[in-house]
């Protein structure tokens, strides 16, 4: 299991909780945290959700799911600092 970094930043870039941003992806908390510490993927209609609500492209999205950023050395500072 290894944790959605660039989910965890982008979700801090907006100043939101993990019930916020789950309210606003419309999925309860306790998934929302699941998907954010990579214990399960999450369903199609929340990654599409992500995406419309952030404005994401099809490659931001897929690089948050697969947790591929190539800025993850940026991702962790902003997110621990």
């Amino acid at each position: 299991m290894k944790k959605r970094t660039a989910l965890i930043a982008l979700r801090a870039r907006h100043g939101l909780t993990q019930e916020q941003m789950a309210e606003r992806l419309e999925i309860t908390r306790a998934a929302y945290s699941q998907i954010e510490i990579g214990g399960r993927d999450g369903r199609f209609s929340f990654w599409q959700r992500l995406q419309k609500e952030f404005n994401l492209t099809d490659s931001e999205t897929w690089a948050i799911l697969k947790n591929e950023n190539g800025k993850q050395k940026e991702t962790r500072q902003k997110v621990y600092n």
